[in-house]
């Protein structure tokens, strides 16, 4: 198998698999910081680059369904309220990677 980020090759029992291709452990980085990468990940449509949760919303902002951490109650009702008035269609699933 070929890593698709390094294309190096890689053994079936050595790696990371996820939506369907696998990646050497030290290659599944984030496409803007460099920091490895969980298995829930933010997936961008356009360039099929995987960001981390912080370089995602520095980029696209807060969305639906993201958890508030260390926020106070009136914090998160005021931001779930802003982020239900836009109608934001909810996340895609697939392969446990969140598809925007």
């Amino acid at each position: 198998m070929i890593c698709p980020k390094c294309g190096r090759f890689l053994l079936a029992r050595e790696g990371i698999l996820q939506a369907g291709r696998k990646y050497h452990r030290h290659c599944w980085t984030c496409a803007q910081c460099s920091s490895p990468l969980t298995s829930w990940v933010r997936q961008q449509p356009i360039t099929n680059e995987y960001l981390c949760n912080t370089c995602h919303i520095k980029k696209h902002g807060l969305r639906e369904g993201m958890i508030f951490v260390n926020w106070n109650k009136q914090q998160q009702q005021q931001q779930t309220k802003s982020i239900m008035s836009l109608n934001i269609p909810p996340p895609i699933l697939a392969d446990d990677i969140l598809l925007i």
